[in-house]
């Protein structure tokens, strides 16, 4: 289970939260890029190592999916005030 969260105000756009979202997948493609990398140039592979790279790959990719969710909400919220209105 996560135990990584990621809070955004209420307040911030849906397209600065989708920003956010794609700035945290590009980090995990930064850390999964070069952890491939590593472990092919390898002759010996430290598991317990790789295992924590995997981990923070993980953590990065549950921030950018916290991102999307919290957008989604957001242009859901948005939506309903503007029939509201």
């Amino acid at each position: 289970m996560n135990r990584y969260c990621y809070h955004a105000s209420p307040d911030v756009p849906a397209h600065d939260l989708l920003n956010e979202a794609t700035e945290w997948m590009h980090y995990a493609k930064g850390v999964t890029s070069l952890l491939s990398d590593l472990t092919h140039e390898a002759d010996a592979i430290d598991c317990a190592k790789l295992s924590l790279g995997l981990d923070g790959i993980s953590a990065l990719m549950h921030m950018a999916l916290q991102c999307t969710a919290q957008a989604h909400a957001s242009l859901i919220r948005e939506q309903a005030r503007a029939v509201s209105n």
